[in-house]
């Protein structure tokens, strides 16, 4: 009989967990810009994996898209309201028609799994991004490590923004503008709890 391994059921931690958008600056004056780092304020996900079973995984993360918050600290405070303003408005993440940021993730290629069930895991994780109303598939190189009382993942990725019907910020004659491309880095912390992903 095999030894009980992790629960296949799983709460994401926000106050451990750090998920960072890198929104990184274009046009003539890029070079006196900087990065914005934006972090959620307001989100949660939950888990429903076992590393017994790799490929049945579900997973679905939610943010509340007013709740993003640049943290570039060199930015002033009225800057960063300015920044975050435009974010929420109708011409980038109409937080108002569109409230929420949901990635849900279904199936798991593993490249590695724990010996016993609890250990390092790394593989590729399929799922569905939802922003600005538009749902696009996203392939995660993820790897962490998992035991009977944690699981811990991370993953960077890069996507653009024009992918989801969102056209990149410019102004002043495209002088001032950023990327289509965005930078996501994403480190999670779970601990075992009801898991209610269907």
């Amino acid at each position: 009989m095999r030894a009980e391994g992790p629960p296949a059921e799983w709460n994401i931690v926000p106050s451990e967990s750090r998920v960072t958008i890198s929104v990184f600056p274009a046009g003539l004056l890029s070079g006196t810009l900087h990065t914005h780092l934006f972090r959620p304020d307001s989100w949660s996900g939950r888990i429903a994996w076992n590393a017994d079973e790799p490929a049945s995984v579900k997973v679905e993360v939610r943010f509340a898209a007013d709740s993003l918050k640049d943290r570039q600290e060199k930015l002033s405070a009225s800057d960063v309201a300015k920044v975050e303003g435009q974010v929420r408005s109708p011409r980038i993440l109409d937080a108002g028609e569109f409230p929420e940021i949901v990635f849900e993730g279904k199936q798991l290629e593993a490249a590695q799994l724990p010996a016993g069930g609890s250990g390092e895991f790394r593989g590729t994780l399929f799922g569905t991004l939802t922003l600005h109303g538009v749902a696009k598939p996203l392939r995660l190189p993820i790897q962490g490590r998992v035991t009977e009382s944690r699981l811990e993942a991370r993953c960077s990725i890069v996507f653009k923004q024009s992918d989801f019907g969102i056209k990149p910020y410019s102004t002043a004659l495209g002088s001032i503008a950023v990327k289509d491309e965005v930078s996501v880095e994403i480190e999670l912390v779970a601990v075992p709890g009801k898991s209610e992903v269907k």
